[in-house]
């Protein structure tokens, strides 16, 4: 298995990382942005075991970011074994934890594979929840919806 350079897709260390590092530490649900360097560090001196235990303890613990970087690793197989199912829901758990980037991966994904109206609904809905955060991608694409009426009435 090949090494994978982590910080490509990884979230950039933040301030509670560096208290971390100057002894402040708070309970891992507090830890807003993983820690990619120790991460990085551990699987360089061949403890990938030990970096992804330290993710899925995030991840368990309510940490969004270390959910939807866990399904990544997961989905794409480079650093772990590739697992669908494991990535999945990772990636599930991400998103109804609030990760804007796990919501629209699956609303992209339902909207390749889905079919129905049905569907159409439930991705407009998943890119509404996401633009009410603020995200521009994601009103973008509600404009668009709106245009041509994909999982709404239409706008004349």
């Amino acid at each position: 298995m090949k090494k994978k350079n982590f910080t490509a897709n990884a979230p950039q260390v933040g301030a509670k990382a560096q208290q971390e590092k100057n002894g402040v530490v708070g309970s891992v649900v507090e830890i807003v942005n993983l820690p990619i360097q120790i991460i990085e560090e551990k699987v360089m001196l061949g403890k990938t075991k030990d970096a992804i235990k330290f993710i899925q303890g995030l991840a368990d613990n309510g940490n969004s970011e270390a959910a939807y970087y866990l399904a990544k690793l997961y989905m794409e197989g480079d650093v772990v074994k590739k697992n669908a199912h494991k990535g999945v829901m990772y990636l599930q758990n991400a998103a109804d934890l609030g990760n804007t980037k796990a919501m629209m991966e699956i609303a992209v994904s339902i909207m390749q594979n889905g079919n129905d109206e049905e569907d159409a609904e439930m991705v407009f809905g998943i890119f509404h929840d996401i633009a009410m955060k603020g995200n521009a991608e994601a009103e973008m694409v509600l404009s668009c919806f709106y245009l041509i009426g994909y999982g709404c009435e239409e706008n004349k």
